[in-house]
């Protein structure tokens, strides 16, 4: 009886966990073309084109009334050939100054040992979030950030950096 009950229960907990973060694998296909040099002589090549689109860095505003305020995190991160990227967590940082409430989601990118496949060319991430507002808050600023865990000694991508801020409010 009491199984009966958990299995009952599970859709409804399942909705609880609605602003899961959610990746998509951005996979390419290879075209083949052709570009002629200065001397007339054509030189064929074969390219990588992405079959998705790529998603840039953005923080999309879905919805805010009242003190409830709800948003879209999206970005992506390449990976790709002797080197694998993947998405640990997002990780939330509250801060208030004032009048004015910061909240920096920071991505964290780990780098397992490994190859990636040769036709996946890094990943799509989204992740929407609900946010209460505290009273006495004029300006919200919204922070995207990437942090890249145990990186390469080589590698030319810094190690901290901001993708994206969205304001609201203010002047």
């Amino acid at each position: 009886m009491k199984l009966l009950y958990i299995l009952l229960l599970l859709p409804i907990m399942n909705c609880f966990g609605q602003n899961k973060l959610k990746v998509e694998t951005i996979l390419t296909k290879y075209i083949s073309a052709c570009k002629q040099t200065e001397k007339g002589a054509y030189i064929r090549y074969r390219q990588r084109v992405p079959i998705i689109d790529i998603l840039e860095p953005q923080i999309n505003i879905v919805h805010q009334k009242g003190t409830e305020l709800k948003y879209q995190l999206q970005g992506n991160i390449s990976s790709g050939g002797m080197s694998i990227s993947q998405i640990k967590t997002i990780r939330l940082e509250k801060e208030i100054i004032e009048d004015q409430l910061i909240l920096k989601h920071i991505v964290m990118v780990k780098h397992p040992p490994g190859k990636e496949g040769n036709n996946v060319m890094g990943y799509n991430y989204t992740k929407e979030e609900k946010f209460k507002i505290p009273n006495g808050i004029k300006v919200i600023k919204i922070e995207l950030h990437e942090e890249r865990l145990n990186q390469r000694t080589g590698s030319k991508i810094p190690k901290k950096r901001l993708l994206s801020e969205k304001i609201i409010g203010g002047c």
